[in-house]
């Protein structure tokens, strides 16, 4: 059992550690911000992978145009030219799809699957990104079928409460015989 103690020592730090103090650029708990991105990383790749992770970090903080703008600023920033010969644009559009595809599961919005493309033709006749892109929007229509405000709207949930039934009937068995 916690004490008052304890519970006024909670109440006044947590502010400090959810929210962090007066630094703008870095975001508590590890979240990453863009601004940190270019202030911290040097390299295109790593840059790469901090925006992707700042976008997830908008996300999960439910600033959803937020993380859109900042997955594509992912492929308008390091996109380069066709022509460049480095693997920089390919790891660009790569992080640009798997962008999008993260932030649709957190955000739990399918439209934005249909962000995800392939830039690039590499002369392979494969279709890595519509593959991506649908798989994305089974994925999302999953997430938003589970969604528990749309629990008894679903057609898949007889599977639940049969889940749920030998739940309670463990509770109920606990409670008679602890």
């Amino acid at each position: 059992m916690i004490t008052v103690k304890w519970q006024l020592a909670l109440i006044l730090i947590l502010p400090f550690i959810l929210f962090g103090c007066s630094d703008q650029q870095r975001s508590p708990l590890g979240f990453k911000t863009v601004g940190e991105c270019n202030a911290q990383t040097t390299r295109a790749s790593a840059t790469i992978q901090c925006y992707h992770n700042a976008a997830i970090t908008a996300a999960y903080l439910d600033r959803k145009s937020e993380a859109i703008s900042i997955c594509r600023s992912i492929w308008t920033e390091f996109r380069g030219h066709p022509d460049d010969g480095n693997d920089i644009r390919r790891k660009a559009e790569l992080a640009y799809n798997t962008c999008f595809y993260d932030i649709a599961k957190i955000t739990v919005d399918p439209y934005l699957c249909s962000s995800i493309q392939q830039h690039d033709n590499l002369g392979t006749g494969l279709l890595g990104a519509q593959v991506t892109q649908d798989q994305c929007i089974v994925d999302v229509t999953g997430l938003a079928d589970s969604d528990p405000e749309h629990y008894f709207e679903t057609h898949s949930s007889i599977c639940s409460v049969a889940f749920l039934l030998p739940l309670l009937m463990l509770f109920i068995l606990h409670k008679e015989h602890p």
